[in-house]
């Protein structure tokens, strides 16, 4: 067995999209060799079949004139030019159309199958294609000798088919030279329909079989292992250890810029160790107080190690420091249930601001700051 064989029957789950239409890309499609030669002999017998007389007459021209060649015209190149020119012009009335219809079978006998698909990776030169090693492992390898096996039959049943139809037609095939040329290309014409028809019949077989083959096939290159769906699912929503990094760098980010607002705020409402919330007010503006830091634990405690070196005042209100913790987000106004509370603190700070800036001033005293009834999380806890 193969590596390559070996490597295939580690890979059951089916095929996702993304490996569906990276393969697509590279040009794996599924494709049937049969249907192909199927619909070019089709297309060109069909096309035979409705020239009729005309196309047997041109037929039987362009015959009659390459085997009846004057002496004067042999002996003369520039009339023997002429009539090989005349020859060739008319050859190509009767084989050009042969010709294109097959094309156009052909290829819409290869659409039928995989559809159409550009993949100009598939262009690319693969040197591993031409490596004798390699491609002495592909033939030996299931895949391989399946075709192998494959094309013999074919060849073998065509062959067969061809020598039951000559044997069949000995006779008349051997009294051709005796009839004259019309009625010889007739009798010719009509023995090679018959075999056209039997081929194209066992052609027709093998292509209702080998199409679900060749869609079974190409699903089962495609399918994949339980480590190829990891690896994808990580290429496709990033590594986990490399989006927690992210992620960590962007709090951190953020817990900086946060902690840098802390020194341009009004004041520092604690709990007084559990919660702090930093709030910024500007009296000339109509917004409300803006919270522009805030933090519970070690993030509380480092806040306000912050407010107290830059000379921000710390204000004990340990309902008002919940509910805002609770309530509000960061750089956002307080809500409009707390701004009775937060504009009674605010004006105590601006008061002992002044107070602070006048020798021998009194500073003032805070009342009990109230927070409203289910604003407050640590309400009715002991």
């Amino acid at each position: 067995m193969s590596q390559a064989d070996q490597d295939q029957q580690d890979k059951q789950l089916p095929a996702s999209e993304q490996r569906i239409r990276k393969a697509r890309e590279e040009g794996q499609v599924p494709r049937s060799r049969e249907l192909v030669s199927g619909a070019i002999l089709i297309g060109g017998f069909l096309l035979v079949t409705m020239a009729g007389a005309e196309g047997m007459h041109h037929l039987t021209q362009v015959v009659s004139s390459g085997l009846h060649i004057a002496p004067e015209v042999a002996r003369d190149p520039t009339l023997a030019g002429t009539h090989v020119s005349n020859l060739v012009v008319h050859a190509l009335y009767v084989v050009l159309p042969i010709g294109l219809l097959c094309a156009f079978a052909g290829i819409g006998g290869s659409l039928a199958v995989g559809g159409w698909n550009m993949a100009p990776n598939s262009l690319a030169p693969r040197f591993n294609r031409i490596d004798p090693l390699s491609g002495f492992g592909r033939m030996l390898s299931a895949q391989g000798l399946a075709e192998s096996a494959k094309l013999i039959f074919i060849v073998f049943a065509l062959a067969v088919i061809a020598a039951i139809a000559l044997w069949s037609s000995r006779e008349e095939i051997a009294s051709l030279a005796d009839m004259p040329l019309q009625q010889s290309l007739g009798t010719a014409w009509g023995r090679v329909s018959a075999l056209i028809v039997a081929m194209l019949l066992a052609l027709g077989l093998l292509a209702a079989l080998d199409v679900p083959l060749q869609l079974w096939r190409n699903a089962r290159q495609l399918r994949m292992s339980i480590d190829e769906v990891r690896r994808e699912q990580k290429e496709s929503d990033g590594d986990p250890h490399l989006r927690g990094k992210i992620r960590a760098q962007q709090r951190r980010m953020a817990f900086g810029q946060m902690l840098a607002k802390v020194p341009m705020a009004d004041v520092v409402i604690t709990n007084p160790t559990h919660y702090a919330v930093a709030l910024s007010y500007t009296e000339d503006s109509n917004s409300a107080p803006r919270v522009v830091a805030k933090g519970a634990d070690l993030i509380a405690q480092r806040i306000r190690e912050i407010a107290a070196e830059n000379g921000v005042p710390l204000l004990e209100a340990p309902p008002l420091a919940r509910a805002l913790y609770r309530h509000t987000e960061l750089d956002a106004e307080v809500p409009s249930a707390l701004y009775r509370a937060v504009a009674q603190v605010l004006a105590y700070v601006f008061q002992l601001k002044r107070a602070r800036q006048l020798p021998n001033a009194v500073e003032p005293e805070l009342l009990q700051v109230e927070v409203p009834d289910g604003l407050d999380p640590g309400e009715g806890r002991a």
